[in-house]
C-alpha cells in the first residue's frame, strides 16, 4: 500500500475524504514501522510525538495503577491510536502503546501534522475529526462503567470492538472492561446460555 493510499484510508476511517494535493501532502510525513508482537511503541515518561496509524496488527493503550496493567482502548486495522494528553501538552505520558500482534503502523509527527493543518483546511478537518473522536470515545467509556453491567460493558465492547474481542488476550479485555478474568468467563458462558 502506498503512502498516499494510508492517508486515504486515515481520512475514510475519520468519515472524511482528501483531494491528492492534500493526501499527498500527509503522506509525506508519514514513516512506516514494522511493529513485532509484544513491542513496546510509546513507553511510560515518553514524550508522544506521534499518533499511529495501524495498518495491519492489533495494539493496545495500558497503564499501570497500583501494580496492576489495565488496557485503556484497542486498535485494530485503520484505527488511530495516540495519547492525547502527551501529545497535546508535550509532557511525559503514564499511557503504553503495545503490538499485540506483529502488523506495520504508520507513524504521524504531530508537529508536521499541525503544520499541515494551517496549509489544507481538509488534513484540518481531519485533525477535528481525531480529536472528537476522541472525546466520544472517552465519554463513552466513562459512561460505561458508570451505569452499565458487567454483560452490557461486554456486549458493547464487542459490537464497538469486534477485531479486539476476537483476536485480543481475555486477561487485556477484563482489564479494559474492569473486571478480573474470572468474571470475564462468567459473563461469557453467560451470553452462551
Amino acid at each position: 500500500m502506498t503512502p498516499t493510499d494510508v492517508a486515504h484510508k486515515f481520512a475514510s476511517r475519520l468519515d472524511s475524504s482528501l483531494d491528492e494535493k492534500a493526501a499527498q501532502q500527509l503522506a509525506a510525513i508519514l514513516v512506516r514501522q514494522e511493529v513485532h508482537k509484544g513491542e513496546t511503541l510509546l513507553p511510560e515518561g515518553a514524550v508522544a510525538r506521534c499518533f499511529l496509524i495501524v495498518e495491519q496488527g492489533l495494539t493496545r493503550q495500558y497503564y499501570y495503577k497500583n501494580g496492576i496493567d489495565i488496557s485503556e482502548h484497542f486498535c485494530a486495522e485503520w484505527d488511530i491510536v495516540y495519547c492525547t494528553d502527551s501529545m497535546l501538552k508535550r509532557e511525559p505520558t503514564t499511557l503504553m502503546i503495545e503490538a499485540l500482534e506483529d502488523g506495520v503502523v504508520h507513524n504521524v509527527p504531530f508537529d508536521e501534522f499541525r503544520r499541515l493543518c494551517d496549509e489544507s483546511p481538509q488534513i484540518m478537518k481531519l485533525y477535528v475529526r481525531l480529536l472528537e473522536d476522541g472525546l466520544i470515545e472517552s465519554l463513552r467509556k466513562t459512561d460505561a462503567q458508570r451505569f452499565e453491567s458487567a454483560r452490557e460493558r461486554y456486549e458493547n465492547f464487542v459490537r464497538q470492538y469486534p477485531e479486539a474481542a476476537r483476536r485480543a488476550p481475555g486477561k487485556h479485555i477484563a482489564s479494559y472492561l474492569l473486571m478480573t478474568p474470572e468474571s470475564l468467563s462468567r459473563v461469557r458462558a453467560g451470553l452462551l446460555k
